[in-house]
C-alpha cells in the first residue's frame, strides 16, 4: 500500500516563512527596548546612572549652588583666655594640635559626593604679631586687601598653587586688636582636576562641575564661620586671673592680658 504525500504549495511556504520572520523580529525589538529601559535607572536624587562600569552622573551643580547655609544648630567656641568667640557646624571636628593658642576645625569628606574629596581646614590663631604670609612657588593670587566683617577690619591674603596633581588654596584673614594678631585661615587641598579620576569627557565635566559647586558651598560655610567671629571682653565683676587659671602657657597669658590692656 502506497502512502500519498501531499505537496505544500510554494506560496503557502513563503507566507509562513515571512510570518515567522516578522514575529521573531518583533520579539527581538521588544527585548532591546526592555534592556535599554533597565540599563538606565533614575536615582532618588534625579541623577541617571548606568548599570555599566561608567561613573554615575552627579547631582546637577545648580541644585548644589542654590543650597543655603543654616547656622541654627551650630556649635560655639568661646575663649576668654584668647579673647574671641566663633561658631562652626556640628559635623566639623576640633583637632587637638597641642597649641593652646590655636583652634583648628577639620571638615568631613562627606561634603563632597564625587571622588574629588578635598581636605578643608579652618584655623584660628592668636599671636603677638601677624607673621608674613609665605609666598608659594606658584601663582600668588589676590593682592592683600582690607575687608570689613561685622565691624572687624581684616586683611585678606589669597594664594593658589598647584604641583604634582595637587591643588592648594589658602586664604588668611588677619585682625589686630590691642597689639595682638588674630589670624583665621581657610585652607583647601585636593586633586588638580577630575581628569585624574575619569577619562571620558562628559564624565569629567560632570564630576568637575559637581565638585566645584560643592566646594563653593563649603566656602559659603566658611564665610558664615568668619562672620560669627567676635572679640570677647572680660565679663563684668569677674577677675581676669579666673579666666587664665586653666592655662599655664606664657604665650596665652601674654595674649590674654595684652588684648585687655587699654
Amino acid at each position: 500500500m502506497s502512502i500519498l504525500k501531499k505537496q505544500v504549495p510554494p506560496t503557502i511556504v513563503a507566507i509562513v516563512f515571512i510570518a515567522v520572520i516578522a514575529i521573531v523580529s518583533g520579539y527581538v525589538y521588544h527585548v532591546r527596548i526592555v534592556l535599554n529601559r533597565e540599563m538606565l535607572t533614575v536615582q532618588p536624587s534625579g541623577a541617571i546612572s548606568s548599570t555599566s562600569n561608567s561613573v554615575a552622573t552627579q547631582t546637577p551643580a545648580t541644585q548644589i549652588a542654590e543650597k543655603t547655609v543654616s547656622t541654627s544648630t551650630w556649635e560655639n567656641f568661646s575663649s576668654f583666655e584668647l579673647g574671641y568667640s566663633i561658631s562652626y557646624p556640628k559635623d566639623v571636628t576640633i583637632v587637638d594640635t597641642g597649641d593652646p593658642a590655636s583652634l583648628t576645625l577639620d571638615f568631613p569628606k562627606t561634603y563632597f559626593s564625587t571622588d574629588m574629596k578635598d581636605d578643608v581646614v579652618v584655623s584660628i590663631y592668636a599671636a603677638p604679631t601677624c607673621e608674613p604670609v609665605a609666598v608659594s612657588s606658584g601663582p600668588v593670587g589676590e593682592v592683600a586687601e582690607n575687608i570689613m566683617v561685622r565691624g572687624i577690619n581684616f586683611v585678606r591674603n589669597t594664594q593658589d598653587d598647584a604641583a604634582a596633581g595637587n591643588r592648594y588654596h589658602t586664604v588668611t584673614y588677619d585682625a589686630m586688636r590691642n597689639q595682638s594678631c588674630y589670624r583665621i585661615t581657610y585652607f583647601v587641598h585636593g586633586a588638580n582636576g577630575a581628569g585624574l579620576y575619569v577619562s571620558d569627557p562628559s564624565q569629567m565635566q560632570a564630576m568637575q562641575s559637581t565638585h566645584d559647586a560643592e566646594l563653593a558651598y563649603v566656602t559659603k560655610i566658611f564665610s558664615a564661620i568668619l562672620s560669627s567671629f567676635t572679640f570677647l571682653d572680660t565679663p563684668p565683676g569677674q577677675n581676669e586671673a579666673t579666666h587664665i587659671e586653666a592655662s599655664t602657657t606664657p604665650q596665652v597669658q601674654q595674649i590674654y592680658f595684652r588684648t585687655r590692656s587699654q
